[in-house]
């Protein structure tokens, strides 16, 4: 004769339920609440916005854009700020929800899946950090415009730089904000070129290590 388990007879069928019920919504980590986006990525994402006709590549627009970051007043970070601190208390109280309604083995599931998730990104950033220093022949990146501007105004006017590396920074990314497209290109246009060049020497360096 079968017994048919249930709830009334056998207590620990409804907890043991409940509980790979919630291994189950653990073993998903993307299940969890997000972290919101921080002041900075709010502000970088309205900027990335207007500004589809851009001519300056991504990455050293990212660059510029945490120059401009640094020197905007307090005052029109704030929404950005605020923004934030409010989306970040939201996210706080979701996230005491879901712990809350993983109990204690469901919880300790979750810890696990971050720590690994977390362990499995450093350990894949260790391997491309130090894939770079073990071997010199790796192509080095290129400098970005604003980089090759910095280079050159530091070479050509030392005496015009702050003492303090912060200032030279500031005064550096104020100047290059204050320059126009046309005094830009030039910049621009030497580091399309060694970019180029980048992708070329990558390409076979890639194909010399897999031969």
């Amino acid at each position: 004769m079968i017994m048919k388990l249930s709830s009334k007879s056998c207590p620990n069928v409804a907890s043991l339920t409940r509980a790979f019920s919630n291994l189950s919504v653990v073993r998903d980590i993307s299940k969890a609440p997000k972290r919101p986006p921080t002041a900075f990525a709010n502000y970088v994402k309205e900027e990335l916005a207007g500004t589809a006709d851009r001519k300056v590549p991504i990455k050293e627009y990212m660059v510029e854009l945490g120059q401009k970051w640094k020197l905007l007043d307090d005052s029109k970070k704030q929404p950005y700020l605020s923004k934030y601190d409010k989306d970040n208390a939201k996210y706080k109280q979701e996230m005491e929800a879901f712990k809350a309604k993983l109990g204690p083995e469901g919880l300790r599931e979750y810890i696990n899946k971050k720590h690994e998730a977390k362990q499995a990104k450093q350990e894949k950033a260790l391997k491309k950090l130090h894939r770079a220093q073990r071997d010199p022949n790796m192509p080095k990146r290129p400098m970005t415009s604003f980089f090759v501007f910095c280079k050159e105004f530091r070479a050509e006017n030392a005496s015009k730089l702050p003492e303090k590396i912060t200032e030279q920074s500031q005064y550096l990314s104020k100047l290059w904000k204050e320059m126009s497209e046309s005094q830009k290109q030039r910049y621009i246009d030497e580091y399309n070129t060694a970019k180029e060049k980048y992708t070329r020497d990558m390409d076979n360096y890639n194909k010399s290590n897999h031969n």
